[in-house]
């Protein structure tokens, strides 16, 4: 057996002192020499020391005996002996793409159906909606930060439910033609939807985003889904606050910056102390972080600017007064403009109904009528 061990040595390149010194250091077979480094760390050692064995290298130093060519046939052997494949050369064939070492494993739709398996076991009180349920590429965003324990805010326009996604392919299917790359790429879930119109002030629909939110967490295991309700139903209830003359709650943007703030300071809490991400979140929660950006900002009060009151006089229309009635005609002045000349017509009377039907009246010459014979 030493024979062949030692024929396959010299059919490999190694010299006689070589395969000499690694019978003398007790390597009677190639098992024996292939097992007793564990990695490549424990070989390189070994070929340092080696060179102590060897008398044709003494004089070397550890860098020359290192990169000369007898260690690389040493090296080429104990990996061909221990069923390690030495390193090709790299070509653009082989080559990764940009990315792609980063990118998590595919997800797919039986990923989500066993996801959604465990939460309803673990979860038996939760009802799962359209409105509610986190579509596959955002879901597969929130499953990649939980294993990787990588903890990011994500931009409530990408936070997209089952639902919201109907109506916004509904929206780009009636308002461009698709090309047939994107629709096979929105079909794989490679691709990352988000809202395409304003969100608006409406608390319900910020309720149904933060919702989405909670449920995509509580599916991939980062944190419980009470406490992300919990953080939920706190934060709406300050932005739906309503206040007094001269103060206005915050703007959906504005409430998007405080959401940003609030997670942000719920995962430093995380990465930084250590703390589980429920106990992150309940602290924020009762330490009441909200107040500190959703308090109410006071309303803008448009007031005109300086000089416009002297520049700009109103005027006011004219009170035409009543004519007074005449005989006479009207006649133009040197000016040109009409008035009035005679004297003043006297209003006709009425007449008395009492003295004209009977000929006789109650009131007598105290009558305001006349009474005319």
């Amino acid at each position: 057996m030493a024979c062949e061990w030692s024929k396959a040595m010299g059919e490999e390149g190694l010299c006689e002192e070589v395969i000499e010194a690694i019978l003398k250091m007790g390597f009677k077979r190639k098992a024996s020499f292939a097992h007793a480094f564990v990695d490549s760390n424990v070989f390189e050692d070994w070929l340092t020391r080696f060179k102590l064995k060897l008398v044709s290298f003494k004089d070397l130093d550890d860098a020359e005996w290192l990169t000369s060519p007898t260690c690389g046939d040493l090296r080429a052997f104990w990996k061909k002996s221990s069923g390690e494949e030495l390193p090709a050369p790299a070509s653009a064939k082989h080559l990764p793409l940009l990315g792609s070492l980063s990118l998590p494993a595919k997800f797919g739709a039986a990923d989500r159906e066993a996801l959604l398996k465990v939460f309803e076991s673990n979860y038996p009180g939760a009802a799962l909606t359209p409105e509610t349920t986190p579509f596959l590429p955002y879901l597969q965003t929130i499953r990649s930060q939980c294993q990787q324990k990588s903890w990011a805010w994500v931009a409530w326009r990408r936070i997209l439910s089952e639902a919201a996604l109907w109506g916004v392919q509904s929206r780009k299917a009636g308002t461009k033609k698709r090309d047939l790359t994107e629709v096979l790429a929105e079909a794989a879930g490679l691709c990352g939807e988000e809202w395409d119109l304003d969100m608006g002030g409406s608390p319900h629909r910020i309720f149904q985003i933060l919702c989405t939110r909670a449920h995509a967490y509580a599916l991939c295991g980062g944190g419980h889904l009470q406490n992300w309700l919990t953080y939920t139903h706190k934060f709406i209830s300050h932005y739906s606050r309503k206040y007094g003359a001269g103060w206005r709650a915050p703007n959906p943007t504005e409430a998007e910056d405080a959401d940003r703030e609030v997670l942000t300071e719920v995962f430093k809490q995380v990465l930084r102390d250590g703390v589980s991400l429920d106990t992150a979140l309940d602290c924020v929660v009762r330490e009441d972080f909200f107040r500190h950006y959703l308090g109410p900002r006071p309303r803008l009060v448009q007031k005109a600017l300086p000089g416009l009151e002297e520049d700009v006089v109103v005027k006011k229309p004219k009170r035409r007064l009543p004519q007074p009635l005449t005989d006479g005609k009207k006649q133009r002045d040197n000016q040109g403009k009409g008035k009035l000349t005679g004297e003043p017509k006297q209003r006709a009377q009425s007449q008395c109904f009492a003295f004209k039907k009977t000929g006789k009246c109650a009131f007598g010459a105290d009558c305001k009528f006349q009474h005319a014979e």
